[in-house]
């Protein structure tokens, strides 16, 4: 080992540093928040006990059999605590009740935990997960593999309830929420080949700040693109989509503006208050969602309550088959929920041309048609 091993360590830990300062001084921390910083303190801690064993390793730390033994063994129990806490965070985005649902389960799931424990702790004596000849000469032991499974059971095991929570369509909004869970064990697994070309590269180290930080910038850029309400999008991303568009050949005549507005909101919200008037734009934009699931779509609040969605066809049927597809997904609302109102929209729709030449022109003719027909409902 060179001082290269702990020198990247220290310079992944300040990154890590930067990502916990980031989200502890954030203006409101939420329970989320609180969790994620969690696993930032113990990723952190992992990483400089690593360090501190390379530093042991080279010689700039007195050497010592105990030393080695410890560094090791809290690196070990650490790595196990981290990808539990982990867990717990995922489980709380993904709103996994286990605890209140299976109890049985949610009990054995420290089963895992337990057992990196024992064999962590053990190991001075038994060498199953390590054992030291002399002062640092670390060798890996006959356990050392099941070590390392049981600790990442935690990581795999949420990654496969956030890919199969990200397929359902009453999930859309949190849709890139799981993926991004789901794709945090990504780096520190391919980091593990590096072991094999570049030893003294602390790979796994690498592989969970590039998570982390891919965690935390997934966040911000969910915040900015998302509205706080409904988790669809919001106006600047449906924008966005369009701007993709515009000028496009391909996409004349194949891409289609969906404007939906939710008809007597403003009575809805008298009736009900400001209470009953949001829960009727998560029930709306919950229909949407799922009247949009299978078609190649893009749902986003535009402002009050008023939605848009992006629509690429190459069959016009679509759009009509979408339109009914809604219909039926506000009359179930409507029978699922006992509501003081209806809810009921009225729709307009413009396909994208060459004479779009601007996001404006665009918007105004499916807008133009929206009006039409609210004139037409009366």
């Amino acid at each position: 080992m060179t001082l290269f091993y702990p020198l990247i360590n220290f310079f992944c830990f300040i990154i890590q540093g930067i990502v916990l300062i980031k989200k502890y001084f954030s203006s409101f921390r939420s329970t989320e928040d609180k969790l994620f910083i969690d696993v930032i303190v113990v990723i952190m801690t992992f990483t400089f006990c690593d360090g501190l064993f390379g530093l042991e390793s080279i010689g700039i730390l007195p050497q010592s059999q105990k030393l080695t033994y410890l560094l090791n063994t809290i690196y070990f129990c650490l790595s196990a605590v981290m990808v539990y806490f982990w867990a717990q965070y995922a489980q709380y985005v993904m709103k996994s009740d286990v605890k209140s649902k299976h109890q049985f389960f949610y009990y054995l799931s420290y089963l895992p935990l337990l057992v990196v424990f024992f064999l962590s702790a053990t190991t001075y004596w038994t060498g199953n997960i390590f054992y030291v000849e002399g002062t640092v000469g670390y060798h890996r032991g006959p356990l050392f593999a099941l070590q390392q499974i049981v600790s990442y059971y935690y990581l795999f095991v949420e990654s496969l309830v956030a890919i199969i929570k990200a397929k359902k369509p009453e999930n859309y909004p949190e849709r890139s929420v799981y993926l991004t869970i789901a794709s945090f064990p990504i780096f520190p697994t391919l980091s593990i080949p590096l072991y094999l070309f570049i030893p003294d590269c602390p790979g796994l180290i690498m592989g969970l700040t590039v998570s982390c930080v891919q965690a935390i910038v997934f966040g911000l850029s969910y915040e900015i693109s998302t509205d706080n309400l409904t988790g669809v999008y919001n106006r600047n991303s449906l924008n966005k989509q369009i701007r993709r568009h515009i000028g496009n050949k391909r996409s004349y005549g194949n891409v289609y503006l969906l404007l939906i507005d939710i008809n007597d909101f403003h009575a809805i919200n008298e009736k009900s208050g400001r209470e009953g008037g949001d829960k009727a734009l998560k029930l709306s934009s919950n229909a949407i969602i799922k009247a949009t699931d299978g078609y190649h779509a893009f749902v986003a609040r535009l402002s009050g309550d008023d939605f848009g969605v992006l629509v690429e066809t190459r069959n016009p049927l679509y759009i009509d088959r979408l339109i009914e597809s809604l219909r039926k997904e506000f009359a179930k609302a409507n029978s699922d929920n006992d509501l003081p109102y209806e809810l009921s929209f009225s729709l307009g729709y413009a396909a994208l041309g060459k004479e779009h030449t601007r996001i404006v022109s665009f918007i105004n003719d499916a807008q133009r048609k929206l009006f039409e027909a609210k004139i037409n409902r009366g």
